[in-house]
């Protein structure tokens, strides 16, 4: 067996453990039914960016795949570069999540891979709150457990509008720090 394969198997280990303590601390805090739901979608952009960090100059589709009972989910993310016609990142996550009268709050951990880039792999523990005043105030901080052993901050401010055909435009302000996140000196 490989160093990487190994590794493969630690990481889908760690996500298994994170899911499995995840599960139980959601138990207590639960409001909703403890049905299952999904959620599939898709994002196109016109560049790859992660972190602030820009990873490629070519648009770019995003889908991630979303499986939530009550207040724990699991993820997994795909970024297709619609130029290379390659997948150059594949990531999956586990996070808990509680809506409160200031805003919905959640903690995760996440595993990040990059094939047909030269990037290493890395993994993050992440948290944030996006609160339910007006504009939606958030915070976010990502802290890299294995490369830069950086950190990650941003905050941001946003706005919807919805037309009456169920069209939506969203519009984001973010600012974001980043300290040694992913690659030293970043």
């Amino acid at each position: 067996m490989t160093k990487n394969n190994k590794q493969s198997i630690i990481d889908v280990a760690k996500l298994g453990i994170a899911l499995g303590i995840a599960s139980l601390l959601g138990e207590g805090c639960t409001s909703t039914p403890t049905i299952p739901s999904g959620e599939l979608k898709t994002k196109v952009y016109n560049q790859y960016i992660l972190r602030g960090m820009n990873f490629g100059t070519e648009p770019v589709d995003q889908t991630t795949a979303t499986i939530t009972l009550g207040n724990v989910s699991a993820s997994g993310f795909a970024n297709y570069d619609s130029d290379a016609k390659k997948i150059n990142e594949i990531d999956g996550w586990a996070e808990i999540g509680k809506d409160t009268s200031l805003g919905y709050g959640y903690v995760g951990w996440q595993h990040l891979h990059f094939p047909n880039q030269p990037f290493p792999d890395t993994e993050e523990t992440y948290g944030g709150l996006a609160t339910h005043f007006t504009g939606t105030p958030s915070v976010f901080i990502a802290h890299d457990e294995k490369l830069g052993s950086g950190t990650y901050w941003e905050g941001s401010v946003e706005a919807n509008k919805e037309w009456k055909n169920g069209t939506n435009l969203k519009l984001k302000l973010i600012g974001a720090y980043n300290d040694d996140y992913y690659l030293e000196g970043s």
